[in-house]
């Protein structure tokens, strides 16, 4: 069901996903294969037996809808173009947002319009192979718009949102981080920043991703 035939992740992470409701965040730590050799489930598919999930727990979140359709039975291709559809209709809802907040930059027009041409078809490439790299990058456009709003608490929150979706997400926005860090240091003092909520619930996101 992918555009180019060799990815497998819109058949391996709704396996995850479902596996997760079994055994809890085992997932994360013990080989899939060894998992799925006690698991009874209709639907099983593993790929790299001899590792953990690959992706921290937002994933189970994406995937999971569509482990239970492939597990009640229903036709696997036409979940996995289901999976593609919700990746898709993701990536142009990034690059609506990305041109809204960018587009109005006082930057080359040649230089936006390769931008946007290239993240397009980044996007939507990787949308239709089953990746939902779109999903992390949709919480990233709106981290680095609370940044640019020096809405440095909600910037943390939204990236670690990011993160929890993918962890690469978390390394490209890592420097923003500890600038978002700095100045919110700089913004409360030691033990009001940790009375802030939105903090304290990015905070508690970073905990669940060092720990899947």
């Amino acid at each position: 069901a992918a555009f180019e035939n060799w990815y497998t992740d819109h058949a391996r992470n709704p396996y995850s996903a479902t596996l997760f409701t079994k055994v809890g965040f085992s997932i994360f730590n013990t080989p899939l294969g060894a998992l799925a050799s006690n698991d009874g489930s209709f639907y099983k598919f593993v790929t790299w037996p001899e590792m953990p999930n690959l992706y921290p727990l937002g994933s189970v979140f994406v995937f999971l809808p569509f482990g239970l359709l492939l597990e009640n039975g229903v036709v696997p291709a036409f979940v996995f173009k289901m999976e593609i559809v919700l990746f898709l209709v993701v990536s142009h809802v990034c690059m609506y947002f990305f041109l809204k907040r960018f587009w109005k930059k006082d930057i080359s027009f040649v230089l936006k319009a390769l931008g946007a041409y290239f993240l397009y078809v980044v996007l939507v490439v990787y949308s239709a192979n089953g990746q939902f790299d779109s999903v992390a990058f949709l919480f990233s456009i709106v981290a680095v718009a609370m940044f640019l709003e020096s809405r440095y608490d909600f910037f943390l929150l939204f990236a670690t949102i990011s993160a929890t979706f993918k962890y690469q997400a978390g390394i490209f926005l890592l420097p923003l981080v500890l600038v978002g860090l700095l100045k919110l240091f700089h913004q409360f003092k030691p033990f009001d920043f940790f009375k802030n909520k939105i903090v304290l619930a990015a905070l508690g996101l970073v905990i669940v991703d060092l720990f899947t």
